[in-house]
Protein backbone atom coordinates (compact mmCIF):
# COMPACT_ATOMS: atom_id res chain seq x y z
CA UNK A 1 0.00 0.00 0.00
CA UNK A 2 1.49 3.37 -0.78
CA UNK A 3 2.25 5.86 1.99
CA UNK A 4 1.59 9.62 1.70
CA UNK A 5 3.54 11.79 4.43
CA UNK A 6 3.59 15.46 3.70
CA UNK A 7 7.13 17.89 5.32
CA UNK A 8 7.36 21.40 5.90
CA UNK A 9 11.35 22.72 4.70
CA UNK A 10 10.93 25.89 6.68
CA UNK A 11 13.33 25.81 9.09
CA UNK A 12 15.25 23.11 8.22
CA UNK A 13 18.92 23.22 6.11
CA UNK A 14 18.71 20.95 2.81
CA UNK A 15 21.24 18.53 4.50
CA UNK A 16 18.06 18.13 6.93
CA UNK A 17 15.24 17.72 5.01
CA UNK A 18 17.43 15.05 2.63
CA UNK A 19 18.20 13.00 6.28
CA UNK A 20 14.64 13.54 6.98
CA UNK A 21 13.69 11.71 3.40
CA UNK A 22 16.04 8.85 3.91
CA UNK A 23 15.28 8.22 6.89
CA UNK A 24 11.32 7.76 6.12
CA UNK A 25 12.57 6.21 3.17
CA UNK A 26 10.67 8.73 0.86
CA UNK A 27 10.87 7.53 -2.98
CA UNK A 28 9.18 10.24 -4.75
CA UNK A 29 8.66 13.83 -3.61
CA UNK A 30 5.61 15.87 -4.72
CA UNK A 31 6.07 19.44 -4.90
CA UNK A 32 2.21 20.91 -4.77
CA UNK A 33 3.32 24.49 -4.17
CA UNK A 34 1.75 27.13 -6.05
CA UNK A 35 4.99 29.19 -6.79
CA UNK A 36 8.13 27.06 -6.72
CA UNK A 37 10.58 29.65 -5.88
CA UNK A 38 12.31 31.46 -2.52
CA UNK A 39 14.50 34.06 -1.89
CA UNK A 40 15.74 33.21 1.83
CA UNK A 41 16.34 29.82 0.73
CA UNK A 42 16.92 28.96 -2.76
CA UNK A 43 18.07 25.35 -2.38
CA UNK A 44 14.27 24.60 -1.83
CA UNK A 45 13.46 26.18 -5.48
CA UNK A 46 11.83 23.37 -7.74
CA UNK A 47 14.50 23.87 -10.33
CA UNK A 48 17.46 23.43 -7.35
CA UNK A 49 15.04 20.62 -5.97
CA UNK A 50 14.84 18.83 -9.07
CA UNK A 51 19.18 18.65 -9.66
CA UNK A 52 19.19 17.46 -6.03
CA UNK A 53 16.14 15.14 -5.87
CA UNK A 54 16.40 13.89 -9.60
CA UNK A 55 13.86 11.17 -10.62
CA UNK A 56 12.42 11.84 -6.33
CA UNK A 57 11.42 15.00 -7.26
CA UNK A 58 7.66 16.06 -9.35
CA UNK A 59 5.92 19.28 -9.54
CA UNK A 60 2.02 18.70 -9.64
CA UNK A 61 0.69 22.29 -9.61
CA UNK A 62 -2.77 20.81 -10.20
CA UNK A 63 -2.76 19.65 -6.18
CA UNK A 64 -1.67 23.36 -5.29
CA UNK A 65 -4.12 25.15 -2.99
CA UNK A 66 -5.93 28.14 -4.69
CA UNK A 67 -5.40 32.03 -4.13
CA UNK A 68 -8.42 32.41 -1.71
CA UNK A 69 -7.01 29.12 0.19
CA UNK A 70 -4.05 30.33 0.76
CA UNK A 71 -5.42 34.17 1.56
CA UNK A 72 -7.80 32.62 3.91
CA UNK A 73 -5.00 30.73 5.55
CA UNK A 74 -2.62 33.65 5.91
CA UNK A 75 -5.51 36.09 7.43
CA UNK A 76 -5.71 32.98 9.69
CA UNK A 77 -9.44 32.60 9.02
CA UNK A 78 -10.97 29.00 7.78
CA UNK A 79 -7.82 27.64 5.23
CA UNK A 80 -9.64 25.43 4.24
CA UNK A 81 -12.04 28.16 2.06
CA UNK A 82 -15.21 27.49 0.82
CA UNK A 83 -15.78 24.01 -0.14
Amino acid sequence: MTKIFTIGFSGKSLEVFLEVLDAARIVKVWDIRQWRTSTYVPYYNGDNLTNTLVNQYEYHPEFAPTSDILANYKDKKNYLGRI
